[in-house]
Formats: structure tokens, sequence, C-alpha cells
């Protein structure tokens, strides 16, 4: 029986089983024996990882067959990626981001091409197609439906993503939340720059000669605004997690009370920089006229 190495790089490509498809695929192989070989690569495992595991574990006997046409690890990749596509029963979203894995491979392909000069006639463009075109085909859904997926995958937490892979939520369901949360999103980070802001202005603009008469005030309005802010830094926290409508309501009235309170802080140290300001003026102006 051929010596067979289990690349990690490799393996980490493919979805792993669940137990309960893991457990299945045991029970076949004890009862029926490994009748597809297994798929290697100079030595190299390719397709084949669970049933080598159980193979192993019940001293099961199996074949091999050497993949010949291959001449890279690049390639190699590339046909992990295909052979998973078509022949695992995959979701759209687990497809997806399988397929996704074969832009590291077809964009510096594309670029190389580019960067040599050569020019290629249209019908020969037509036939290569675009890599996202090509990605979307590897995985049987549609460009829009690929977008989605890439669009969604660094803006959800990893329990969304476990729901995604196991089939509870479908992508379209998930991108409509996340485009949902993102003016929430938008709104809690500007509010979040206005306190920053609004601290740095308060302290701003006057001399020494009158800061210490807004020593009370400033305490008092700094006070505030890091209220203020450690309710926007928690809005912010968990934006990640809103998934229903009436949370999404409540974040929805908490970021409204937000901007209202700060319109009032900005107006109240406006206010009240104009009464000391004029109080300076004043002081200064009575002094002038004592002096004369």
């Amino acid at each position: 029986m051929q010596k067979i190495k289990v690349d990690n790089e490799f393996k980490a490509i493919i979805p792993p089983l669940t137990p309960d498809e893991y457990k299945q695929l045991e029970v076949n192989l004890v009862a029926d024996g490994c009748r597809d070989p297994l798929v290697t690569w100079q030595g190299i495992l390719l397709d084949g990882h669970n049933r080598l595991e159980i193979c192993k574990a019940h001293d099961l006997k199996y074949q091999t067959m050497k993949l010949l046409s291959i001449k890279d690890r690049t390639e190699a990749k590339a046909w992990i990626i295909n052979n998973q596509c078509g022949r695992r029963n995959l979701n759209t979203y687990q497809r997806s981001m399988l397929a996704l894995q074969l832009e590291e491979i077809l964009v510096p392909d594309a670029t190389l091409r580019m960067q040599s000069g050569k020019k290629l006639d249209p019908m020969q463009k037509l036939a290569q197609g675009t890599t996202i075109d090509k990605i979307a085909a590897v995985a049987g859904v549609s460009r829009e439906t690929l977008r989605k997926v890439k669009y969604v995958e660094t803006r959800i937490s990893e329990s969304a993503k476990d729901e995604l892979r196991q089939g509870k939520r479908s992508v379209s369901d998930v991108y409509q939340g996340v485009k949902d949360r993102e003016p929430m999103t938008d709104n809690a980070r500007r509010f979040s720059d206005q306190c920053d802001k609004l601290t740095q202005a308060l302290t701003d603009g006057f001399n020494e000669a009158t800061r210490p008469m807004l020593d009370d005030y400033l305490k008092d309005v700094t006070k505030k605004l890091y209220q203020v802010r450690q309710v926007v830094l928690r809005i912010k926290g968990n934006l990640g997690n809103v998934q229903y409508p009436h949370t999404k309501r409540k974040f929805i009235r908490e970021v409204e009370d937000l901007s209202k309170l700060l319109s009032e802080i900005t107006e109240e140290s406006k206010q009240k920089k104009r009464k000391v300001q004029d109080e300076t003026l004043q002081k200064q102006l009575s002094g002038s006229a004592r002096g004369n």
C-alpha cells in the first residue's frame, strides 16, 4: 500500500464533516469497505482525508489513484477546490466560501497576463471570462450570490457563520440583516467621533484667565460625555449580534437619544462659552475704565 502524506495546507481547504456526517461515513466504510480510491499527487493526499483516517482506525484496506497531470501546488489546490465543490453535499454558503479560495490562484494569473502585455482577441476574452464568473461557476451559484457572501464574510460574527454553514439561515437573509444594520453602525461611529471632538472643543479656545471659570462646568460636561461614549461603545459592540426587528428598534431609539443628548450638550457648551466671554469682556472693560 502506498505511503500517503497528509499536507495540512491542503487539508485545511476542505470543509470539515459534521459529527453526524463523519459517523455515517464511518458506518458505511466499516460495513462496505473503502470502495473509492484515495487521490494523491506526488504522494500527498488530495482527496479522502476522512476515509484515510477511518481506514487506519479500523485497519481497513484502501486503494490509491495518482494524479499525473498536476504540475505544482497551485494546480493541486485548484483541483481540491473543484473536486470538493463537485462532489460534496455543501450548501450555497459553503460552496461559495470554498470556491472563493480560487481567488488567490486566479487573480495573480490574470495579473501576470496583463503585465506580460499579451493582448487577447475578443473570443479568447469571452472564453476566459472574469475571475468572479469563473469562481461562481465552480461554486454553482450566481455572481450576485458570490458578491453577497464576500460582503457578509467580514461583517458577521462566528455564530452567524455557523448558522450559514448549518443551513439555518440563507445568504440573502444574512446579507439583508447586515445592510439593515449599517446605518446604525455609521451613526454610532459618527456619535463616537462627535464625543471626541466635542470634548476637545470644550477645552480649546479659552485662555488661562478664563479656563478656571469653566473648571466645574468642564468637569460636569466631560462626565456626561464619558457616559455617552460608554453607551455608544456598547451599541457598536452589540451591532454584530442584532438579528431581530425588536432589538434593532431598541438600538435605533438609543442612537436617536444619543444624538439628541449630544445636540443639547453642544448647545449648552456654546451658551456657556458665550457667557464666559461676555463676563471676561466686561471685566476687561471695567478694568480699563478704572485705569482711566
